[in-house]
């Protein structure tokens, strides 16, 4: 039937030619009414057998012991394994980059804490007597005096500022502004 036709139908009507089909379908002619109800019948189970044979397939994938299940199971185990790897080999790489950033750091801070741009180097941090009193001269700071009275060294000792016999009671850092126009 077509659309122009269904519509004309209104509700709980029933043309000739559809009242002629349902009598063909069922009636007690073997060759019209009972090949397309036998059809349909085929039809349908064949299309039961085809669900059926799915659902066995997907029971027997999803079982403890069926193929898809191990498959899936023993891809799982592999990619945990791999993941695994990848997290130790990460962490590995990020201790050693901490590492290596601290001794960069370590490297720099001793490079720039004791070199000054001038002639003499700058001790900022004491790490043995030795290697100050090699740096006491360039250090602003001068030779620490131990207390007590003394006659002409009181105070911090500079050695430059007026030689040996005169101590400084106090410093104090100025800088200068930089011309950039001049040179």
């Amino acid at each position: 039937m077509y659309d122009s036709d269904k519509r004309r139908l209104s509700a709980g009507e029933e043309t000739q030619q559809q009242q002629l089909q349902r009598q063909n379908m069922f009636s007690s002619n073997p060759v019209k009414g009972c090949t397309s109800y036998t059809m349909k019948s085929i039809n349908i189970t064949k299309v039961a057998v085809i669900c059926a044979l799915c659902i066995l397939q997907l029971e027997a994938a999803t079982t403890l012991s069926g193929f898809g299940f191990e498959l899936l199971q023993s891809q799982l185990v592999a990619f945990e394994s791999r993941m695994q790897t990848q997290l130790e080999q990460l962490q590995l790489s990020v201790k050693q980059t901490q590492h290596e950033q601290e001794r960069l750091k370590q490297e720099i801070f001793q490079k720039l804490a004791h070199q000054d741009s001038g002639v003499y180097l700058v001790q900022l941090i004491r790490f043995s007597n030795e290697s100050f009193e090699v740096f006491r001269d360039g250090n602003l700071n001068g030779i620490y005096m131990k207390g007590g009275k003394q006659d002409s060294n009181k105070g911090i000792h500079w050695y430059y500022f007026r030689g040996y016999r005169y101590s400084l009671k106090a410093t104090k850092m100025m800088i200068r502004p930089y011309n950039h126009d001049k040179k």
